[in-house]
């Protein structure tokens, strides 16, 4: 069933958040011709500031790994590093790429981190919403939903729980070899 008072509630938040985004953000797009885009990647300085930052991307995520603190925001952290990491990696061509997956010793290919980065962001939706339901008032939930919306929120923290078990799981395993 699905829940109109809730749906409304988002439907008002995104349309505030859209007003202020459109408020704030100026795009801007730079021209790269591809000829150009090719001369700076094939550069060997760029390449070695890409290993850098990919390193630094991978030593973050093992880290917080490493740690066993697996709060909200450090899972929340490491889906988002590894999408940055990725992210960064398709401006490298497979050479550069292979070389990078040796030096940082990643056993696992780009299919297993794009599968994990949809779990864990299924997981993040899950602790939006909760957050989301906790922030609303009483008063602007419709009276006969409040059971409903309160047994949906029971719902979600119980399904959270399970992804969480699951994913702290999947992070130490393939992580901590």
């Amino acid at each position: 069933r699905i829940l109109k008072s809730y749906l409304h509630l988002l439907k008002i938040k995104l349309m505030q958040l859209k007003a202020a985004l459109t408020e704030n953000v100026e795009i801007k797009k730079t021209p790269v011709t591809n000829n150009r885009a090719a001369e700076i990647l094939s550069d060997k300085h760029f390449v070695r500031q890409c290993i850098h930052y990919e390193q630094q991307q991978w030593a973050s995520v093992c880290t917080i790994i490493q740690s066993g603190y697996f709060t909200d925001d450090k899972l929340h952290s490491i889906r988002k590093i590894l999408k940055d990491f990725f992210y960064n990696l398709d401006c490298c061509n497979r050479k550069q790429k292979k070389k990078i997956f040796h030096l940082l010793n990643i056993a696992k290919d780009e299919a297993y981190f794009n599968k994990l980065t949809i779990q864990m962001g299924a997981y993040q939706d899950i602790c939006s919403s909760i957050i989301f339901l906790k922030k609303q008032e009483p008063n602007k939930i419709y009276k006969q939903c409040v059971e409903l919306l309160l047994q949906t929120k029971k719902k979600w923290v119980k399904e959270k729980a399970a992804r969480k078990k699951i994913l702290i799981m999947q992070l130490t395993t393939d992580f901590l070899q």
